[in-house]
Formats: structure tokens, C-alpha cells, sequence
């Protein structure tokens, strides 16, 4: 049986606002993510010392990477005072989530703030919450 002209036309009336609730539902889910994320005070610390690596980590331990790359993680975890695989953790979570970028090079992996993705989360509550 082939499909007549206007035997679909309730989808074109109902489809774009289907797709915007999907596409809010997914939005809602995916920052429920990030704020547990949030919800963990060293992941904050993290996010909090990557604004502004100069003021929170010596020069010495940051540079030259910081401008090309990021922080290295072992000092992100020297500074938070937790274990490797634990930091190790927190930033790959954050990463995942977008939070973070990070940069393999060589044995060492260096993180830096994904700052595309925080100004979305900060419209997020500015419109929603």
C-alpha cells in the first residue's frame, strides 16, 4: 500500500516539537551528569585552579605546557593532595563530560578547562533554574 499525499501531515505539525522535547530531555539528563560532577568538591577545586593556572600552581611545575597543552595531571594531583587513581579518575569523568580537554603527550596526559562547554552549562541555569 503506498502512502498518500497529507496521510502524515499530523507529523509534520507534531515532529519539530517532539524533537525539541527530546532534544531538552537529553539537554536535562546530560547536565543532571554534570552537576553531579560538580557535586564533588575537588572536582571543583580542579575546575576552580584550570581558570587561572598561574595563580594556583608554580611556574615551574606549569610551564611551558600550560599554553599549548594544560596542566600535567600529576601536578593537578600533587596540588589536590589525593591519590593518582583517584584524581585520575575525577579528571577522566570530567573529560567525559566535557568539562575538560585533554592532550596525550607522550607519558604524560595534561588537562585544560573546555570553555565552550562551561558557558553552556552557566546559560543552562541562567535560562532553566
Amino acid at each position: 500500500m503506498w502512502l498518500q499525499y497529507g496521510q502524515f501531515d499530523f507529523l509534520f505539525h507534531y515532529l519539530p516539537n517532539y524533537l525539541f522535547l527530546c532534544i531538552d530531555i537529553f539537554r536535562y539528563i546530560d547536565m543532571q551528569e554534570l552537576f553531579k560532577i560538580l557535586s564533588n568538591e575537588h572536582r571543583v577545586l580542579i575546575l576552580t585552579w584550570l581558570k587561572n593556572p598561574h595563580a594556583h600552581f608554580s611556574v615551574e611545575d606549569i610551564e611551558p605546557e600550560v599554553t599549548d597543552y594544560g596542566v600535567c595531571m600529576s601536578v593537578i594531583q600533587k596540588k589536590a593532595g589525593i591519590s593518582q587513581s583517584t584524581t585520575s579518575t575525577y579528571l577522566s569523568s570530567m573529560v567525559n563530560c566535557g568539562l575538560l580537554k585533554s592532550v596525550r603527550e607522550g607519558q604524560w596526559t595534561y588537562y585544560k578547562r573546555n570553555e565552550d562547554r562551561i558557558q553552556e552549562l552557566a546559560s543552562y541555569i541562567k535560562e532553566v533554574l
